[in-house]
């Protein structure tokens, strides 16, 4: 009796291996493209493995050989680069209709993830305003793979009692049951903080180091150094809003802050070796600000590549908001001016070895949606000074490395998720080739982004 149990027991086993083998997909190899390894290198008429949603190897055609039984995918002509990392957002907020807390559902979140995608951005830094009851949820799900879009990374947010956020955003997160800045003061509560944060297993904890032009409490120092120090203690790192200038900045750096999420404007050789030294990073989010009444600026909705994914009611919208605006004062910083100011700062840091990484604080404030403006953040940068070399190490590796996600993402590597941005044309000769995509991949298989332009516009541009 135990002999037929045992071969019964070996035959479904048997049979459940074979079924399993059966179901999953044979491998692909997707060959003839340039492929951008994303930290600079180039192979030219490329080929990646791709197996189990995971590159296996990469290299030249006739290097590397094609596996038997492996699905050929055509890409002669055309770049493969990793998907773009934005190390800085806020998602939830931000609908085609409006930008309120009230937005913030799952559903919403989940479409934001897939706007994200469509644009080729293959994770996101959500930074201390997610409320943990909807984001912890989505985060599971990501990883046992029940749902897709661009991978979301969350903060917990610190700053005093009623302050921190921009003055809408506070008045915003009044609606949930428990805002998700937790409000600190010295050295005991900031503490007591990260413990809280600790045992929900949020790697990243963001603090709010502004004043908002004297409109509010500054977190002191005492509280960020307590947070800082007992943060790296549970193995949680610490990015901050820091605007106010350089003296902020500094000491920061001093207590070991890993990342800056806005820029550093009259950043100096002093804080970049600082800054150097705690391998800390800058995303210097410069976008947000460009918009409105600046001399010589572009509306940036009016791009295309825009607004094949928005329906027009929202394009009508954001003209007839840009319609009321005041004309810029006479003594305004032009175009520009603006970027000479962002190149000076964006030199000194590449010139002290300040890992830059993208970042555009969309979903921050109304109506700049996430998506889209990880493309207008790399071509800011491009005319900021940065080769289109440099930020597109940026927007992949270097946000990878920010995240603490370069072991799944930000090069096309053997061993990592073949997240891959598919285009036209090669953005190392012009930075808005990065708009022309041909197919983007998650784990290998292709986003479907007629049917997600569909979903978004049903009279599409294209």
């Amino acid at each position: 009796m135990r002999k037929v149990q045992f071969g019964a027991t070996l035959g479904l086993a048997l049979l459940a291996l074979t079924f399993a083998a059966a179901q999953r997909p044979a491998p692909v190899a997707f060959e003839g493209a340039r492929i951008l390894v994303g930290d600079g290198r180039v192979i030219d008429n490329g080929i990646l493995l791709v197996d189990d949603g995971r590159i296996t190897r990469v290299g030249r055609v006739g290097d590397v050989q094609r596996p038997q039984g492996a699905t050929r995918v055509d890409l002669a002509g055309k770049t493969v680069m990793p998907t773009l990392i934005d190390a800085h957002l806020h998602v939830g907020y931000e609908n085609t209709q409006g930008w309120t807390a009230r937005n913030y559902t799952r559903d919403n979140v989940l479409d934001t993830l897939d706007r994200l995608a469509y644009y080729g951005v293959g994770a996101v830094f959500s930074a201390g305003t997610d409320p943990v009851e909807i984001a912890l949820p989505i985060q599971r799900d990501q990883a046992a793979g029940r749902i897709g879009g661009a991978r979301l990374v969350i903060a917990a947010g610190a700053g005093p009692p009623g302050a921190g956020p921009n003055g809408t955003l506070l008045k915003e997160l009044a609606i949930f049951p428990r805002s998700p800045v937790h409000g600190i003061t010295g050295d005991a509560d900031a503490r007591q903080v990260v413990k809280e944060v600790a045992a929900l297993r949020i790697p990243i904890i963001k603090v709010w180091v502004t004043d908002r032009g004297g409109t509010q409490a500054k977190t002191k120092p005492e509280a960020y150094r307590a947070l800082i120090d007992e943060a790296h203690r549970n193995g949680i790192r610490v990015v901050a809003h820091a605007t106010d200038g350089l003296a902020d900045a500094k000491d920061l750096a001093r207590a070991g802050l890993d990342g800056y999420i806005h820029g550093v404007l009259d950043a100096d050789a002093e804080f970049a070796a600082m800054a150097k030294t705690n391998n800390a990073f800058v995303a210097p989010a410069q976008g947000l600000g460009l918009r409105g009444a600046v001399p010589g600026l572009q509306p940036w909705f009016e791009d295309a590549f825009f607004q094949e994914a928005v329906p027009p009611s929202t394009i009508e919208r954001y003209r007839q908001q840009q319609a009321k605006l005041n004309p810029p004062a006479a003594n305004a910083l032009t175009l520009q001016q603006r970027y000479e100011r962002a190149g000076r700062m964006i030199k000194v840091l590449q010139e002290g070895g300040v890992r830059i990484a993208i970042g555009t604080d969309a979903g921050a404030t109304p109506d700049y949606p996430p998506g889209y403006p990880a493309h207008r953040e790399m071509d800011i940068y491009v005319k900021s000074g940065m080769t289109p070399e440099q930020v597109l190490i940026a927007a992949t590796r270097s946000g990878a490395e920010a995240l603490g996600l370069d072991k799944e993402m930000g090069t096309l590597e053997a061993g990592k998720l073949a997240n891959l941005l598919v285009l036209d044309a090669d953005p190392r000769a012009d930075i808005l080739n990065t708009r022309k995509i041909f197919r983007v991949y998650f784990a290998g298989r292709e986003l479907d982004r007629a049917a997600l332009r569909k979903r978004w516009n049903p009279s599409p541009t294209r």
